[in-house]
């Protein structure tokens, strides 16, 4: 279990993105939702989410499970404060 732990991850607003083989292990899911309430407190974070996989598509469209929290939608801004 302790190989399933993030050494990095990616943060986007109020909303934390772990890496694909982030808490894969089966025994996670015995702790439940609980986890990810512990996890996104620790952190002081509102949502927390893993990538699955990046489509074959022309925009390689990204694919997360969002873990924890109310949505999936973020917002990006950029250097100048253009969202």
């Amino acid at each position: 279990m302790q190989r399933d732990l993030p050494k990095k991850w990616e943060k986007h607003g109020d909303m934390i993105v772990f890496p694909q083989n982030s808490f894969t292990h089966n025994n996670w899911r015995y702790i439940g939702r609980e986890l990810w309430r512990v996890v996104a407190e620790s952190l002081n974070i509102a949502r927390l989410g893993r990538k699955r996989f990046i489509a074959d598509d022309d925009d390689r469209t990204p694919h997360v499970d969002l873990l924890y929290g109310a949505n999936g939608w973020v917002e990006h801004v950029d250097d100048h404060g253009i969202k």
